[in-house]
């Protein structure tokens, strides 16, 4: 296995040879030497880290862009190289080793992001990479290429990217859809439309989040079509697209899918409705209040404060009682939104409530309101347990006076 990597980098090596670097000092390709022996290491994780300590160099590692590109083909996995990780994030991963396999990279996908931060002398190379005779190679420069800067010149990519949206290995078209979605260009939503219908679930996935950061409009039909996807991946997907997007030809496609099976796409499609602000989804959202999924029912009360529809103040009223402390937190904080005296008696008992989240966010929603009733129960507030919660309630108030 481990030949044949170095067969295929060996070959993409002649391929981008001709690609052109920065004019460089002999000083400068001595500092990188080190690090591009390291790349031709037999530990893959020395590989790996190598190339992503040339990628902190980023223009400064200009030098090393041809022993970079032949490494794109090098697909071997490796757990997280060093100089990407944070001490926080290692700390975290020590203490929950069965999260590592989120982070794994591999000694070509760090190329990748290498190259992207070396900018533009690393163009050519990547763009020439995406006809290697490596998928890996070709879709690790199609990362390369998404990730790269604007002002490097990314864009004229734009071409050969589209082009490779059709290639027959799916990793490619994944990548390739990811890249277009990261430049952002109108040019490649006729593209994108097709990758929706891709046999690949992740081709499709990656389509539908490319679509969501182009926010073209005319992919809003083809999305709401999504939302019947097989899988639960792409309708989450396109749910969150149209979210970004925000066409209110999506809120009747959107209410529909707020009945899906998959929790992970009732959430998703919540959020979609809230940015979208469009009242027609009052009554569902109500309804989705008492879905069985507690986070479905957090992002229904963020959504329902986001229109801003009095209809929804006696049902979030009742969320306050929700068996989740995220879900009436959220609650008290989509009241404060709505700014409606109707709330004040259920905010006024949300101030004992045990989660200091919810009293705090409840003593914040009041002052929102401003309402004299609320005077005794934030008076109280100020003998709170929590300083946090006294302090919101001192500033509610203040917004009360304010409101005399």
């Amino acid at each position: 296995m481990r030949g044949g990597a170095a067969r295929a980098v060996l070959g993409l090596a002649a391929m981008v040879a001709v690609g052109a670097a920065a004019p460089r000092s002999a000083a400068d390709d001595a500092a990188l030497r080190p690090l591009v022996e390291r790349l031709s290491s037999p530990d893959p994780s020395a590989r790996a880290e190598a190339a992503c300590e040339l990628g902190r160099r980023c223009k400064g590692a200009a030098g090393a862009v041809d022993a970079l590109a032949a490494l794109l083909p090098d697909g071997l996995l490796v757990g997280p190289v060093e100089c990407g990780i944070s001490p926080w994030l290692r700390k975290q991963l020590e203490a929950h080793p069965e999260d590592w396999r989120r982070f794994e990279t591999s000694p070509g996908r760090e190329a990748a992001q290498a190259l992207a931060r070396v900018g533009r002398p690393a163009l050519r190379p990547l763009m020439t990479a995406l006809a290697a005779a490596s998928p890996e190679a070709r879709a690790h420069a199609a990362y390369g290429l998404g990730e790269m800067d604007a002002k490097e010149g990314r864009a004229e990519a734009l071409p050969r990217l589209i082009q490779t949206a059709r290639d027959q290995d799916e990793r490619v078209r994944e990548a390739v859809a990811k890249a277009l979605g990261e430049i952002q260009s109108a040019e490649a939503v006729p593209v994108l439309l097709a990758s929706l219908r891709d046999a690949a679930t992740a081709v499709r996935a990656a389509a539908a989040w490319a679509l969501g950061e182009i926010q073209d409009k005319s992919a809003v039909e083809p999305l709401m079509r999504a939302l019947w996807d097989g899988e639960a991946e792409v309708r989450s997907q396109a749910a969150w697209a149209l979210g970004e997007i925000q066409d209110k030809r999506a809120v009747e496609g959107l209410m529909g899918a707020l009945k899906d099976k998959d929790a992970r796409v009732r959430r998703q499609v919540a959020w979609a409705l809230g940015e979208i602000q469009d009242a027609r989804a009052l009554p569902l959202l109500v309804r989705a209040l008492a879905d069985p999924d507690a986070e479905v029912r957090k992002q229904t009360a963020w959504a329902l404060g986001e229109i801003q529809d009095a209809g929804a103040v006696e049902p979030l009223v009742g969320a306050l009682q929700d068996t989740s402390g995220d879900v009436r937190e959220q609650a008290a904080w989509a009241l404060g939104e709505i700014e409606d005296r109707r709330a004040v008696g259920g905010l006024a008992k949300a101030l004992g409530d045990p989660d200091t989240r919810v009293r705090k966010q409840a003593a914040w929603a009041l002052g929102e309101i401003a309402d004299p009733s609320a005077a005794t129960p934030l008076a109280k507030a100020l003998k709170d347990a929590s300083a946090e919660v006294r302090k919101q309630a001192a500033w509610a108030l203040g917004e009360l006076k304010g409101h005399e």
